[in-house]
């Protein structure tokens, strides 16, 4: 029971409580002055004035009794009308808490959504990671040398964010500028792709290709092309795939990767694996 239905049960009675002491006061200090009224005699010196006083006496105690018992149902309406106005209370409150429930959990899928579309617009895949997510630094204390060899044992570890870290800093701001070579871009733009990060893959893989086209960077120059067909597929560009695949027979007929695009066209396969020995710049 609320505190409210208490309140109103102990209002109740002590109405009642203080009517019934008026009775019995009336009856103790009254009583004695109006009972020749119910033997049917006459107050003295009244000359029959006294039916007069006793009508005026019980219609006054009836207009009180019945105006208590009216105002006795209109706290109990009123108590009616409170619970069924808690009632609806309650009802609204779960209501409003469900509806601020669905609110949170659309503005928590919009958000989703917005980051989602935002990092396929940079990567070019909803799963690809950027150098701002991953939580690593490379070692202030090692050299160029040793932050490429460092990142080589990443690489072949598989350990692409960590690998990706170094090999960015590596090709853009390293202090070795040999360091800035075929090979390190071919590599950073693979730990890239395994990251998900397509577009920025594809840009290395460009850098790659525009190194000179000597004897050392020929195989790199033949690994960076199958790599930007296999980048075209993920990014949904089917013909550009094929043009870089073409462009990889054109230019290194004889190379591993060139037969390797030759044997999955013939066999009709989407050239979505990439040859193990290229794994490995």
């Amino acid at each position: 029971m609320s505190n409210r239905s208490q309140n109103n049960g102990m209002g109740k009675g002590l109405i009642w409580g203080a009517f019934f002491m008026v009775v019995i006061l009336m009856g103790v200090y009254v009583g004695p002055h109006v009972g020749w009224m119910f033997k049917g005699k006459k107050r003295p010196g009244q000359n029959g004035e006294s039916a007069s006083f006793m009508e005026r006496l019980v219609d006054t105690y009836a207009a009180s009794l019945k105006s208590i018992d009216r105002k006795m149902r209109q706290l109990d309406h009123l108590e009616a009308d409170n619970a069924k106005l808690r009632a609806e209370l309650d009802k609204l409150r779960v209501w409003s808490e469900g509806l601020d429930k669905t609110c949170r959990m659309k503005e928590g899928e919009a958000k989703t959504l917005a980051a989602k579309k935002q990092l396929e617009e940079q990567t070019g895949s909803v799963a690809g990671r950027t150098l701002a997510q991953i939580d690593y630094r490379s070692p202030e204390s090692l050299n160029s040398t040793q932050l490429f060899t460092l990142a080589v044992s990443y690489f072949k570890a598989r350990e692409d964010e960590k690998a990706s870290v170094i090999l960015s800093q590596l090709a853009e701001d390293g202090e070795d500028p040999n360091l800035r070579s075929a090979r390190t871009y071919l590599m950073a733009g693979v730990s890239f792709y395994r990251l998900d990060h397509y577009k920025q893959a594809s840009e290395y893989f460009d850098k790659t290709l525009k190194t000179e086209a000597n004897a050392d960077n020929l195989k790199f120059h033949a690994q960076a092309r199958l790599w930007q067909g296999l980048t075209a597929l993920k990014l949904k560009k089917p013909q550009l795939a094929q043009q870089w695949f073409g462009e990889l027979i054109d230019h290194h007929p004889k190379s591993p990767e060139a037969r390797w695009v030759n044997s999955a066209q013939a066999k009709n396969k989407e050239a979505s694996r990439v040859p193990a020995h290229s794994e490995e710049p």
